[in-house]
């Protein structure tokens, strides 16, 4: 599904969808994924739209913040190796 929230109510009869394949599998564990798209962040929706997913996976970009700490760690690494590499480097060029 994709772009969920241009259409929640998607949501609920995913969820009805799910409901009635879990009983008609006869006692057999049921193996269904739904996959399902953002363009917003997940709080935008509903409690109850959310329901219908057990499990939800976020991806998006990292923050300023996030980044930094991240080069910031590599840059610690290479400096284990180099150690003039390291201290050449100001923190204000990253």
């Amino acid at each position: 599904v994709e772009a969920l929230e241009a259409e929640p109510s998607a949501a609920l009869a995913m969820r009805r969808c799910l409901r009635e394949a879990s009983h008609g599998s006869a006692g057999r564990p049921l193996r269904l994924f739904v996959i399902a798209t953002l363009g917003r962040e997940l709080r935008a929706l509903s409690a109850t739209a959310r329901a219908a997913f057990g499990y939800v996976a976020q991806v998006r970009l990292p923050s300023d913040a996030e980044r930094k700490q991240f080069l910031l760690g590599l840059f610690q690494q290479i400096s284990r190796v180099d150690a003039q590499w390291g201290s050449a480097l100001r923190e204000a060029a990253v």
